[in-house]
């Protein structure tokens, strides 16, 4: 038994539980590597613009991944904001990636290293590190706080954003979409599906 769910983001009781979703779709995909670049901007239109850029440049630049990424405002308080993504690739160089940050306009300090992902290797992670500001500062928040809602502002109103190809289930093989990536985390995690049922 649970509380219902409406799963709309900009309530305070779903974004978490959501949040959490979206982590175990990103760690059923296995990624290889995670990145940083740090600084892409101060409003999601000029955060999306450099981006699209930054994947433009790494195609151009024969580096083929795929990644899911979110977007944190930086500890500074300056307003500008950096980006976690979670890659697949074979090899991911830090210098392709700093090249197409700094080609973008996102700044000249980026990094990669491999995702290492503690627990059992057979075991699906939930990898919500990007999405932290989602999680209540206490059990009884009533509604979205400005951390969260800050998030979703930079985030375009979303939890993140993926690139075609990310999702994949825990074989390998490709998924088409979000929904069908959640569900089988979920499965994998024993969590399963839920049903509904008259009182």
């Amino acid at each position: 038994m649970t509380t219902g769910r409406c799963r709309v983001l900009t309530c305070h009781a779903c974004i978490w539980p959501e949040a959490l979703n979206f982590g175990a779709a990103i760690g059923l995909a296995k990624p290889r590597w995670l990145g940083t670049i740090t600084q892409v901007g101060f409003a999601w239109p000029e955060i999306q613009r450099r981006m699209m850029h930054f994947r433009k440049v790494l195609n151009r630049a024969e580096v083929p991944v795929e990644y899911a990424w979110h977007v944190e405002p930086n500890p500074d308080g300056t307003g500008q904001h950096h980006v976690h993504f979670w890659a697949h690739g074979n090899a991911l160089p830090k210098s392709a990636v700093t090249a197409a940050a700094v080609a973008s306009g996102a700044g000249a300090v980026a990094d990669v290293t491999p995702a290492h992902v503690t627990g059992d290797a057979a075991e699906v992670p939930t990898l919500a590190y990007g999405m932290k500001a989602c999680r209540p500062p206490h059990a009884e928040v009533t509604s979205l706080w400005p951390e969260a809602r800050h998030f979703l502002d930079a985030n375009g109103g979303r939890l993140g954003r993926t690139t075609k190809g990310f999702w994949r289930d825990a074989a390998g093989a490709p998924l088409r979409t979000l929904r069908e990536a959640v569900r089988m985390a979920r499965s994998e995690q024993g969590r399963g599906d839920w049903l509904l049922s008259a009182a």
